[in-house]
């Protein structure tokens, strides 16, 4: 059984939270001929599958290379080289033997072996790719849409994931699908539906590990929502840290902690190193040895030291180990303050906004769109508002279609904003084309500001890496907002960006999905795309007299209409969730925004 390696690594005490999935880690079945010809010797081929089987991969890797040489037309030596080298955690390696294995014949097992490889080395776009391929060639397959849905779940594209993990257990109900679907659903600010999943999930697990794995999971979520009795009545009395981790040679790296956990508590954080844990070294320690002899063992409610090192200093903590009644009143103490404190900021706190729309291009190769400067408009008009979003003109910079040069883009992200301060927050909303540099250079992705040139986006554009550059260099507030409506069509029928390169026979825009990179600068960025990257965003004089459809609902929804708790506010999470469902069923699921970023779904960017 492979286990999971989606964004999180470890939640509390697990080493890894399970993928689920028998076949993920298992060349594809071989099915032998009825009858086959006597052989005097064992092919090499044979002793590789022989040495696979039993867990040697070094050696059967050595088999199957030679496999490939004596037989270098045939796709299943490269293929079931590349499974071995995927066990041996050489990913690299195995892209490149399962992509020869592909250019000779194309199998589902291969873009399985491809996907899976891409998502151990963290390319999730690649991943994503060749997993949908793997869908298409086997769709009866649960294990296909799963692996699908985790993917979009670590692209933060999480009401797609919810979609695939819907499919998959259609076709097969095993708690990973619905694990997959209470953290695509907690993400997304439903928490009802989240601890529903999370609750299937249980019941449907096999033995008592899996269910150890979702106790813990769901257990956690509870923790962030400071819902302490309901996470100690899921997990009871044992051992619990709330950390993500991965192993290392000098101790424990915390790959993140949870918020209001006992490790949040303690005041360790992502990126510290575990040294020691009561008394004993972690230095050289394995993930698995961690957890079974060192935090399964340790005393649940007793308070241990713990040496961790940050920054190249070493320092001493106190941790409490699980949920404990004295857990909950120091957060609860914790919170008090937290909220004093806000409500102090909140006294001197600005909002600012960057409000960019271009419907009409300089140079008229690039088509024309009927209504990106209006939609930017008509948010400018709420953002100032008195009952809107209540934004002083003075904090708020509007360029329409001339004036949104790049130059002019760049000053206002890079100059302007670095007025705003750290307690201050920050909206960016941008209407227009967007696109890559050329067919060739699909990763060079750019915003198109007026003065852009068709034929020289590389100089002209405005690249993604400097929307990036501003978010982390320049912009000092901790509460940033990106809205993007970058897919247009540019009627044609298609998005812009597919319209120039159809020739090259290339179907998916990666624009949204560049859009959504952004929120991996930091805590407090949240990215809202007004569609995914199969998709373009649709605009039509029926939406509001001549809107686009997502700035048509992300008006009416600021305005009240995703005010579903109704207390006289818009939250992000409020807000992200109508979204969702108005556009996708306004256009019959041709567009469906996405949201990406680690920020308090609580905050609103309006009054």
């Amino acid at each position: 059984m492979e286990f999971r390696k989606h964004s999180m690594l470890l939640i509390a005490t697990v080493v890894i939270l399970p993928l689920l999935l028998v076949l993920s880690n298992c060349a594809p079945t071989m099915v032998a001929p009825k009858t086959q010809p006597p052989r005097t010797t064992i092919s090499a081929f044979s002793q590789g599958k022989q040495r696979y089987e039993a867990g040697d991969y070094e050696s059967a890797s050595e088999f199957f290379l030679k496999a490939t040489k004596s037989e270098p037309t045939n796709w299943l030596p490269y293929n079931w080289l590349g499974w071995t080298y995927f066990n041996l955690k050489k990913y690299e390696d195995a892209v490149a033997q399962l992509k020869i294995a592909n250019a000779i014949k194309e199998v589902s097992g291969n873009h399985q072996g491809l996907g899976q490889s891409y998502y151990a080395l963290g390319g999730f776009t690649a991943a994503l790719i060749h997993f949908r391929k793997y869908v298409e060639m086997d769709p009866k397959n649960w294990f296909a849409y799963n692996r699908l849905g985790w993917t979009y779940f670590n692209l933060k594209k999480y009401e797609e994931a919810i979609v695939q993990f819907k499919i998959a257990n259609n076709i097969k109900e095993v708690f990973g699908n619905y694990q997959g679907l209470g953290e695509a659903y907690y993400a997304l600010a439903n928490y009802e539906n989240a601890h529903t999943a999370f609750s299937n999930a249980l019941k449907t697990c096999q033995d008592d590990y899996e269910k150890e794995q979702i106790k813990i999971s769901w257990a956690g979520k509870y923790v962030m929502q400071g819902k302490y009795q309901k996470a100690y009545d899921i997990l009871g009395p044992r051992p619990y840290l709330g950390i993500e981790f991965s192993a290392r040679e000098g101790g424990v790296e915390i790959a993140k902690v949870i918020k209001g956990s006992p490790a949040s508590l303690a005041g360790l954080r992502s990126g510290d190193i575990l040294t020691n844990f009561d008394g004993k070294d972690l230095r050289g320690i394995s993930n698995k040895k961690f957890y079974e002899e060192i935090i399964k063992k340790a005393e649940f409610g007793s308070e241990v030291i713990v040496q961790i090192k940050r920054d190249g200093s070493y320092l001493e903590k106190s941790l409490s180990v699980g949920i404990t009644p004295h857990m909950a009143k120091t957060q609860t103490d914790r919170k008090r303050r937290d909220d004093l404190v806000e409500k102090e900021e909140a006294k001197t706190a600005v909002r600012w906004a960057v409000i960019i729309g271009i419907s009409h291009y300089q140079d008229t190769q690039i088509p024309a769109l009927r209504y990106a400067s209006s939609d930017a408009q008509a948010f400018y008009k709420w953002a100032i508002s008195p009952d809107g979003g209540e934004y002083a003109p003075s904090h708020v910079k509007q360029l329409l279609n001339k004036e949104a040069t790049g130059a002019n883009i760049k000053k206002a992200l890079f100059e302007w904003l670095r007025g705003a301060l750290g307690e201050d927050m920050v909206t960016i909303y941008f209407a227009g084309h967007g696109s890559p540099e050329s067919p060739d250079s699909q990763d060079n992705l750019f915003l198109l500001p007026y003065d852009t040139q068709y034929n020289s986006i590389a100089t002209t554009g405005f690249p993604m890496w400097d929307i990036e550059t501003a978010l982390k260099r320049f912009i000092r507030a901790k509460k940033v907002v990106v809205i993007a409506d970058a897919c247009h069509s540019g009627g044609v029928g298609q998005s812009f960006d597919i319209a120039r390169r159809a020739n090259r026979g290339i179907k998916i825009n990666p624009i949204s999905s560049g859009i959504q990179n952004l929120s991996q600068v930091g805590d407090g960025v949240c990215v809202i795309s007004a569609s995914s990257d199969n998709q373009f965003s649709q605009e039509s004089n029926r939406w509001g007299g001549g809107h686009g459809v997502f700035t048509y609902f992300l008006l009416k929804g600021l305005k009240g209409d995703a005010d579903y708790n109704k207390d006289s506010s818009v939250s992000l999470g409020e807000l992200t969730s109508y979204l969702s469902e108005k556009v996708r069923r306004e256009t019959r699921n041709a567009q469906s925004p996405t949201v990406a970023g680690r920020y308090d779904p609580a905050i609103t960017i309006g009054k």
